[in-house]
């Protein structure tokens, strides 16, 4: 299984989201990996707060051309918001960047938790039968 791109690894892992047992992936359809967050703790007052860990640190340089989507929809259920965000212009030359998915809710204490995130590497060069970038 690819680990979660060290950047991003170290970005998650230095914040105020809890992750259970440090980072641990767990496949998923898509080729997205579960990034299991401990459940009541990657809460904040502010929605944007609790996807602060996957927006910090993008772009890496201002070489390339990086960019950044976020993309919030409600879903049809109308009890959360499903959130994906695609970043891309990576400087390693087989990582184009990395697709992360989640999804959102506020409790009912008018907080936002973050309820579940997978993340997928986005491959430059295609990828192995493994599923890693080449």
């Amino acid at each position: 299984m690819p680990a979660i791109r060290p950047k991003t690894a170290s970005l998650l892992l230095g914040l105020s989201l809890a992750v259970t047992s440090g980072i641990q992936t767990v496949h998923a359809q898509d080729g997205f990996r579960e990034i299991r967050v401990a459940p009541g703790m990657a809460t904040s007052r502010s929605f944007i707060e609790v996807l602060k860990p996957f927006l910090d640190g993008h772009p890496e340089s201002t070489e390339g051309n990086a960019g950044m989507e976020l993309s919030v929809n409600k879903d049809k259920a109308g009890s959360g918001f499903r959130v994906e965000i695609v970043k891309t212009g990576y400087l390693d030359d087989s990582v184009l960047g990395e697709h992360f998915r989640g999804y959102v809710i506020q409790t009912s204490k008018g907080e936002w938790e973050l309820l579940s995130m997978a993340v997928k590497q986005l491959c430059a060069r295609g990828e192995t039968s493994e599923g890693t970038c080449q």
